[in-house]
Order: structure tokens, then sequence, then C-alpha cells
């Protein structure tokens, strides 16, 4: 259930810098139909005759273009911001489920049980080994060590 959730998470994260994205290709968009919008009204010719008025002013079909590329990003962004949505409650819900799970306290008690079994361990470890350290002491203090001549065992042999 954390993997579910940790994905979830990851991909609202994801959902959220892709929705980033888009707002700032939308005002990208957005500003270029502005100064496109400018440009033909500044170079608006008029109509020589009425049979010319079935045709599009210059550049004007690229308006209509980048107006419905704007459109299918708003519309993306829409779908994307609701998809995050959507997430975010599925995220929060299974957080609440799992919190709420009955064999949720019983493995918190198992874990605190171990951890206080492994401390017991490692104290009873210790005392071990301090009284090995401690024999050991003891026993080079009754006992000296004499140099050895490497020498002198080679004679011998």
């Amino acid at each position: 259930a954390e993997e579910q959730i940790h994905s979830l998470e990851l991909r609202a994260r994801e959902s959220a810098e892709a929705e980033s994205k888009q707002r700032e290709t939308l005002r990208r968009l957005s500003q270029n139909i502005q100064d496109l919008a400018n440009a033909l009204s500044k170079q608006q010719v008029g109509l020589v005759s009425p049979s010319s008025q079935a045709f599009e002013a210059p550049g004007e079909g690229n308006v209509h273009r980048l107006q419905e590329r704007l459109e299918r990003a708003e519309m993306f962004q829409a779908d994307s911001q609701s998809l995050w949505q959507v997430q975010s409650l599925n995220i929060k819900t299974l957080r609440e489920e799992l919190r709420s799970a009955p064999w949720c306290r019983a493995i918190s008690d198992l874990e605190c049980e171990l951890k206080a079994l492994l401390a017991g361990q490692v104290e009873d470890s210790a005392a071990a080994l301090h009284s090995v350290a401690q024999m050991i002491e003891a026993g080079v203090a009754r006992t000296e060590i004499e140099p050895r001549d490497p020498r002198a065992s080679e004679e011998e042999k």
C-alpha cells in the first residue's frame, strides 16, 4: 500500500510539473496570439472589391491555428488538473485506510517487541565481550610473555 501511495505521489508530482509546463506554454501561445492580432490590426489593408471579401487577410490562418492550439492546450490542462485532483483524493483515501487498518497496530507492537529483543541481545553480547576481555587481561597479567630470539629457535631445530 505504501508503494502505491508513493507511486501515486510521484504521478501527482509529475502531473503538477506537466501542468506547470502547460501553463507556461499556454501563456506563450496567448502572447503569440495577441502579438499576431496586434500585427494584423496594424497591417490590415482595406478591401479593394467585394469579390475579394472571400479571401482571408494575410496571417489570419496563423491566428486561427494558434487559437485552436490554445483551445486544445486548455482542454489538456483541464484534463490534467482533474486527473491530478483524482489522484490526490486517492492518495488521501489510501493513507486513511492504511492508518485505520486493524493490522497496523499489531505490526507496530511487533516492531517494538523486536527492537526490545535486539537491544537485549546487544547488551548480552557487550557483557560477554567485556568478560572475555577481562579474562584475557587477567591471563596476560599472570604470565609474562618472554620475547624469543628467532635465531635461537632455528638453532634448537
